[in-house]
């Protein structure tokens, strides 16, 4: 899926994401989307699609996770309207003047997924700039993998594309590299933290020349691009789970109560697309996020069904932390008994392909 960011013309449609607070209004402004939810940090938009056409708890978790993004990039504001079209209604409307199938700008996001936290990502990337500048592509596509949910981990090669990303930043990078530009932006968050990162978008402005970008480094990061490539393919090679910042879960602004696990717990989870836990479908797929807080190391987890059967369900299990401390991470099919190598606090996902419906639950227990 190709995304962008683009700085778009504001229209009188923008001013619809000033509104907070949840109410539905049943018919659309003139000229715009229906609005389906006025959330705290986003509202939500539809161009030919309804609400049942995504699970229960999509809308809430998207507005959500749009205010873990704001505290995390520093905004205290509405982050504007989410347009979610249908693919036939995007193609005609053309709504990012670029053969994407995502993009964000001043006056909103504009996509056919649901939901597409990428997007979200960027305006609040945007948002903190107050729509003065953006990153550079590279480093904008980057923190949208960092911060979304739907990248993939770079190969081998693609690696060998990044100085040229670095050397010649002006335009939109091609979506084949999104994830080493996911995979550098995550080193440098970590390294040198959010706010020096936007610091540095700052100083280069958001379509530098190749010579603007590498002083912007050298100021902020006291480092040359050369140097700082050099540190970044000496760091462990961390996969896409390892290296995202699960920020829903693992985020300073996480509004998950989490489950403490001492000796013993027992938890019940709805898998069905009628259960406001249930996010999705998105490629086929429905999902439960959770966050595990494990006191101490060693732990069985097991998830059966209803019947007492093992659940025919994918449970990922990813501890949080930075690529560099290689956090555990890794998927499993649920018809086996897994086990939890590290105390501290782990992004739990439960799922399950389109139309599965089910009552799970997870029973998480000591090793002696």
């Amino acid at each position: 899926m190709q995304v962008a960011v683009i700085m778009l013309r504001a229209t009188t449609a923008s001013l619809a994401g000033l509104l907070v607070g949840l109410a539905c209004t049943p018919e659309p402004a003139a000229g715009g989307p229906e609005i389906l939810l006025r959330g705290e940090w986003i509202d939500i938009g539809v161009y030919d699609r309804s609400a049942e056409e995504t699970c229960a708890g999509t809308f809430e978790y998207l507005d959500a996770y749009a205010g873990v993004l704001a505290a995390e990039f520093g905004v205290d504001a509405h982050l504007g309207l989410y347009r979610w079209y249908s693919r036939d209604r995007f193609a005609a409307d053309d709504p990012c003047q670029m053969p994407v199938l995502g993009c964000a700008g001043i006056n909103g996001m504009f996509t056919t997924a649901m939901p597409l936290e990428h997007e979200v990502v960027h305006a609040a990337e945007l948002k903190s700039f107050d729509f003065s500048t953006s990153c550079p592509s590279v480093i904008s596509e980057g923190l949208a993998e960092v911060y979304g949910t739907s990248g993939s981990t770079p190969s081998a090669s693609d690696f060998d594309r990044l100085e040229g990303l670095l050397t010649n930043p002006t335009g939109q990078i091609a979506s084949r590299d999104y994830d080493i530009a996911g995979r550098f932006v995550g080193f440098l968050v970590e390294r040198y933290g959010l706010d020096s990162l936007l610091d540095m978008c700052a100083l280069a402005g958001g379509w530098p020349e190749g010579q603007e970008l590498a002083t912007a480094f050298e100021t902020t990061f006291e480092a040359t691009i050369p140097e700082v490539l050099t540190e970044f393919e000496a760091q462990p090679n961390c996969s896409y789970e390892q290296y995202r910042s699960h920020v829903y879960a693992c985020g300073a602004a996480s509004p998950l109560p989490g489950v403490v696990v001492g000796a013993e717990v027992e938890v019940t989870y709805e898998l069905d697309c009628a259960s406001e836990m249930t996010l999705g479908p998105r490629d086929g797929v429905l999902w439960i996020v959770d966050r595990l807080e494990f006191e101490q190391a060693d732990y069985l987890i097991s998830l059966v069904d209803e019947d007492g059967k093992l659940a025919p369900v994918e449970l990922a299990l990813t501890k949080c932390g930075p690529c560099s401390e290689l956090p555990w991470a890794q998927v499993f099919p649920a018809d086996v008994i897994i086990q939890s190598f590290d105390a501290g606090p782990h992004e739990l996902q439960l799922r399950a392909p389109e139309g599965y419906a089910g009552t799970l639950t997870l029973t998480v227990f000591r090793l002696d």
